[in-house]
């Protein structure tokens, strides 16, 4: 294959034998271990992410009026009561209003707020309590469009190393660790899509997050199993700035490499949010620069053409090539995931 820029737009259209409907067929609606590779509880839609500070300081109102003035986001002014409608949907109890487990928040609402992190980086939503919508001591929560929004100030770091620990993978930010390490608090930035399509509530994630990273006190953003660099992240998520249909594909999903012995490996972490398998190329001869490109390549096609590759396709960039698509236990991800032969 040859080599491809990674700013580049999905423009290649592939050869595959799949047929591009949004789900398997099977009738299962991904509620069933039917044996289809879908999950129970799709999470196709959600996005969540942590932006790192150096200091337990945000001013919302002036990462709201970057978000209407820079991306053109207005939010509508108070969420509708509904907030219970995913009960139960992950592990996060997100703390709001900054204050410890048990503590009464002070505000009209009067809820106690947990504050708990797991490495799955599932939904924040849990029982309707912590959505109240408030906006005092570092929380907010809005609407754009169908999609509810969240961004909450957690005055300390992520726990357990969590983030630095994630942020050692980054090969395109040697810093990465040590600059996460100086991490004194986060921003917990989330969008539940209610019925909205996954590509807009993750467009609409990547403004509040780049909105976020403009603070002078941000480092970094702790996502789809990485930790970006805040110019990096920026200058990817700008490109829908020049045209809307342009999407941030490398800010939504992180293109994992390494080697095993003398071969070469390659990951997808991130197309869970859309829904889709998680896609690994395991023992190549192939460079680690080449499959970053077929990765890429492969990623773009899936969203932006809403595929959904199966195990038993094959799928190529020319006539002849026809590369074999299975699924298997994963190499370097938890649960299944695809492998393409290449």
């Amino acid at each position: 294959m040859d080599e491809k820029r990674y700013e580049e737009g999905c423009s290649q259209e592939c050869e595959c034998s799949c047929s591009g409907a949004e789900d398997c067929g099977c009738g299962c609606g991904g509620t069933e271990d039917c044996g289809c590779g879908h999950e129970e509880g799709d999470k196709s839609g959600h996005f969540q992410g942590f932006v790192l500070l150096n200091s337990p300081e945000i001013d919302l109102d002036r990462i709201m009026g970057r978000l209407k003035e820079e991306w053109g986001v207005v939010p509508e002014d108070d969420p509708e009561e509904e907030t219970g409608e995913e009960e139960g949907d992950g592990p996060h109890a997100e703390q709001q209003c900054g204050h410890e487990q048990g503590e009464s928040c002070g505000c009209s609402c009067g809820h106690s707020h947990v504050h708990q992190h797991s490495r799955e980086q599932d939904d924040p939503e849990q029982d309707g309590q912590e959505n109240c919508g408030c906006g005092e001591d570092g929380t907010l929560v809005f609407r754009v469009g169908n999609c509810l929004a969240a961004l909450s100030l957690m005055p300390a770091p992520i726990p357990e190393g969590e983030a630095e620990y994630y942020a050692r993978a980054n090969y395109m930010w040697p810093e990465a660790e040590e600059v996460t390490k100086t991490h004194q608090a986060h921003i917990l930035a989330a969008v539940l899509p209610h019925g909205e399509t996954a590509v807009e509530a993750g467009k609409l994630f990547t403004k509040m997050v780049c909105a976020c990273l403009a603070e002078d006190n941000a480092i970094g953003v702790y996502t789809s199993g990485t930790v970006y660099q805040p110019e990096f992240y920026t200058e990817v998520a700008e490109l829908m700035k020049e045209d809307e249909e342009e999407l941030p594909i490398l800010d939504w999903v992180y293109l994992g490499l390494y080697r095993t012995g003398d071969k070469n490996n390659a990951y997808t972490y991130g197309l869970t949010a859309f829904g889709r398998d998680e896609i690994e190329v395991v023992g190549s001869g192939r460079s680690l620069e080449e499959l970053r490109d077929f990765l890429y390549q492969i990623v773009c096609y899936v969203i932006c053409y809403d595929v959904t590759l199966l195990p038993g396709e094959t799928i190529g960039f020319s006539e002849e090539e026809r590369l074999p698509i299975t699924r298997s236990k994963g190499a370097a991800l938890e649960g299944d995931s695809l492998k393409i032969e290449y």
